[in-house]
C-alpha cells in the first residue's frame, strides 16, 4: 500500500484564493507526515500542523503560495534555501526536516513544530515588552541569525510574527 495519496489537483493547492471548498490538505499524507490542521497563512504560503507518522512527533508543513509556485527562479531559491537551512543545527533556529514538490507545482517545506506564540501576537496582547525582556528576545534571535550567517544563510523575512516564544521563554 503506498504511503501517500495521489496528488491533489493544483486548483486545491494551499493558498489558492479561489478555493471555497473545505481545506483539501487536512487528513492528507505528505512525505510521511499526516496534515492535521491549518495554523498560519501569509504572503509566502500556508502552514499546517502535521504528525510525523514514523517518529510520532509534531511538525510544521509550509506550502509555497500558488502565485509564487509559477516562478521557476523563486522555486529554485525556495528549495536551495530549504537545503541550506536543513544543514543548520542551533537552539534558536527551527530545524528543517524535508522539502520537495507534490504533483507538478505544489512545493512544500517540512520543519520542526514550535509550540508557543509568535512575538507579534504577544506584542498585540502586551503592548510593549519591558526593556530587559525585549533585549532577551532580541539576543536569542541574534544568536540564531548570527549562526545562520556564519553558515552563509541569510533569513529574508525576520519580523516578530516569525519569531516563536516557547513555554520556557526560548526564541
Amino acid at each position: 500500500m503506498p504511503d501517500e495519496q495521489d496528488p491533489l489537483p493544483i486548483t486545491d493547492a494551499p493558498g489558492d484564493p479561489d478555493s471555497e471548498r473545505p481545506d483539501p490538505w487536512i487528513g492528507q499524507t505528505l512525505a510521511g507526515y499526516t496534515i492535521l490542521e491549518k495554523i498560519g497563512e501569509g504572503g509566502m504560503g500556508v502552514v499546517y500542523l502535521a504528525k510525523d507518522r514514523s517518529l510520532d512527533r509534531p511538525a510544521a508543513v509550509k506550502f509555497l503560495a500558488t502565485h509564487l509556485a509559477d516562478n521557476p527562479d523563486f522555486i529554485e531559491l525556495f528549495l536551495r534555501e530549504a537545503r541550506a537551512a536543513a544543514q543548520l543545527n542551533h537552539p534558536n533556529l527551527v530545524a528543517v526536516y524535508d522539502a520537495g514538490c507534490k504533483g507538478e507545482d505544489v512545493y512544500f517545506l517540512i520543519m520542526e513544530y514550535v509550540e508557543g506564540l509568535d512575538l507579534e501576537s504577544l506584542l498585540d496582547e502586551a503592548g510593549v515588552f519591558p526593556a530587559q525582556t525585549a533585549a532577551g528576545y532580541i539576543r536569542q534571535a541574534a544568536l540564531g541569525l548570527g549562526y545562520a550567517h556564519r553558515k552563509n544563510l541569510v533569513h529574508r523575512d525576520v519580523k516578530p510574527d516569525n519569531l516563536m516564544l516557547t513555554s520556557d521563554g526560548g526564541i
